[in-house]
């Protein structure tokens, strides 16, 4: 890795202090509190990403995603749960700052996606990303 930007093969990893059950389509939400879970997820990326080294990436990527969280969730949630923290991350165009110029198909491709549950991440629920130029 160069200047941040991402280089061959090495992967870039970045872990996001965030729970995506906060943000998931099923909870019945005062749209004001969920805003405000949206804010915290672009926030907790946008702190992930300087804390990775403000990592960029010309083209397109592969992400795999280990989500690590006391119980498990439908995978289908998860991912709208994340929809936020992602939408911050890789897509620079609209933000200013992200690991990729825009987050549409061209640009991200999903590999692996896992769950990590149990007690011990209690209070401590995380995403974390390996993202690979492709």
């Amino acid at each position: 890795m160069t200047n941040g930007n991402l280089t061959g093969s090495t992967p870039i990893r970045i872990t996001v202090k965030f729970d995506p059950g906060r943000c998931s389509p099923n909870l019945r939400l005062h749209w004001a509190d969920k805003a405000a879970r949206h804010q915290a997820a672009n926030i907790a990326a946008h702190c992930a990403w300087h804390g990775a080294g403000c990592p960029t990436v010309e083209g397109a990527v592969t992400v795999s995603l280990t989500v690590r969280r006391c119980r498990a969730m439908d995978p289908d949630n998860l991912l709208a749960g994340m929809k936020s923290m992602l939408d911050s991350l890789f897509c620079r165009r609209r933000h200013g700052w992200g690991v990729t110029e825009d987050d549409s198909a061209g640009f991200i491709h999903y590999g692996n996606i896992c769950q990590e549950t149990g007690k011990r991440w209690r209070g401590r629920e995380e995403v974390e990303m390996e993202i690979i130029a492709r």
